[in-house]
């Protein structure tokens, strides 16, 4: 069974927990993991804290736009 995290894989995401936001690109999503691309480095965050994960993709657009221009 297919879940919207699933549609949401390989995309740049927002990972909000408790404690911290986390930006990247979603890698797998499990029942109890979280797998997620940083820039630097791969986060592996617990399910149970999660409280947010929402698409990052008209933000990122947003903002290469506006370097592009200058703006």
């Amino acid at each position: 069974m297919r879940t919207r995290l699933d549609a949401l894989l390989g995309k740049e995401v927002e990972v909000r927990t408790s404690e911290l936001t986390y930006r990247g690109v979603l890698w797998e999503a499990g029942e109890e993991l979280l797998f997620l691309r940083g820039r630097l480095a791969f986060h592996q965050i617990a399910m149970d804290k999660v409280v947010e994960v929402r698409p990052l993709a008209d933000e990122t657009l947003a903002g290469k736009a506006e370097a592009a221009t200058g703006s």
